[in-house]
C-alpha cells in the first residue's frame, strides 16, 4: 500500500507541475488555467485544479498556499450576483447548479485552510443557489441548458451540501444531500448501475435511463462524499451494489469495457 501510495503521490505532483502549472496564468492576485485545447477558461477546472493543490498542500515540502488563494480569488471574481457559476463550454455558458456545486466545495476547502471570510460568505450564496434549483427533493437542475435528472449532478450537488450542511452545523443542507443520496439509490438498477439520467428527460428529446461506465465512477465519488459527511452506513449496500457492477465490465488488465456504456461519448 506504501508503495501505490507513493506512486499516485508522483503521479500527481508531476500532473501539477508538468499539466496544470504550465497553463496557469497569473495577473496581480489572481490565478486561473485555460484549456490548453480551445482556449477558454472554465470555472468547474478551476475549482477541480484549486481542490488538488490544497489536498498536496504540505505534503513532502510542498508549498502551493500562494496558487491556492490566487486561484480562489479568480473564483471569487466570478460568482454571479445570484450565487452560482457559469458551466463554461465551447458552445454554451450558463449558470449551473453542478458547476456551483464543484465550486462550492472549493470555497469551503479554501476557508478551512485561509479563514478567508470572502470564501465563507460566497459558499453561503452558493449554498442558497444550489438549494433553489432542487426541482423536486433529490432532483437538482443541472442548468437551464440541460435540465433532465441527471444523477451524477444529483450526487455533485449533494455532497457540496453534505460538506458544507457538516462543516456550518446547517441541517436543511444535510437533509437535502440524504434526499438526494435516497432519491440516487431508489432510480439504481438492480445490477448496480447508476442511469444517466431517470425517466425525468427535461428538455432532451429522449429519456437516457441508461448505464455509463464514466458517470457511474462520478456518481460513486460523490456518494462516497455524501457517505463520508453523513457518518453512517445506511448508503452502504447500495454503493458495494455500485462498486461491484463498476468491476464487473472492467478487463483483467484495468481497462473498462466501453461497450458496456450506453452513452456514445463515452466511447
Amino acid at each position: 500500500m506504501r508503495d501505490l501510495n507513493n506512486r499516485m503521490y508522483s503521479l500527481i505532483s508531476e500532473t501539477i507541475q508538468k499539466g496544470i502549472l504550465p497553463n496557469q496564468k497569473v495577473e496581480g492576485n489572481l490565478a486561473y488555467t485555460v484549456d490548453p485545447v480551445y482556449g477558454i477558461i472554465r470555472n468547474r477546472v478551476n475549482a477541480e485544479c484549486v481542490k488538488t493543490l490544497i489536498r498536496i498542500n504540505g505534503l513532502r515540502g510542498s508549498e502551493y498556499t500562494d496558487h491556492i488563494e490566487k486561484l480562489l480569488n479568480w473564483l471569487l471574481d466570478k460568482q454571479n450576483s445570484d450565487g452560482s457559476w457559469n458551466e463554461v463550454h465551447v458552445n454554451y455558458n450558463h449558470p449551473s447548479a453542478l458547476i456551483t456545486s464543484i465550486v462550492g466545495e472549493a470555497l469551503v476547502d479554501g476557508y478551512l485552510l485561509l479563514k478567508n471570510e470572502r470564501l465563507k460568505m460566497a459558499a453561503f450564496q452558493a449554498r442558497d443557489f444550489v438549494l433553489e434549483n432542487q426541482i423536486s427533493p433529490g432532483y437538482f437542475k443541472k442548468s437551464s441548458v440541460y435540465t433532465g435528472d441527471h444523477l451524477n449532478v444529483d450526487a455533485t450537488c449533494g455532497a457540496f451540501l453534505a460538506k458544507f450542511g457538516k462543516m456550518f452545523s446547517d441541517s436543511e443542507c444535510l437533509d437535502a444531500a440524504k434526499t438526494a443520496a435516497e432519491h440516487i439509490c431508489k432510480c439504481q438498477f438492480s445490477d448496480g448501475a447508476f442511469p444517466y439520467t431517470n425517466e425525468k428527460k427535461g428538455n432532451y428529446q429522449y429519456c437516457l435511463n441508461i448505464p455509463c461506465i464514466h458517470y457511474q465512477g462520478v456518481t460513486l465519488y460523490y456518494l462516497l462524499k455524501i457517505i463520508d459527511s453523513l457518518d453512517n452506513g445506511w448508503l452502504d449496500h447500495e454503493f458495494e451494489k455500485g462498486i461491484k457492477w463498476l468491476a464487473s465490465v472492467q478487463f483483467p488488465d484495468g481497462k473498462f469495457d466501453w461497450s458496456r456504456s450506453g452513452l456514445m461519448f463515452a466511447y
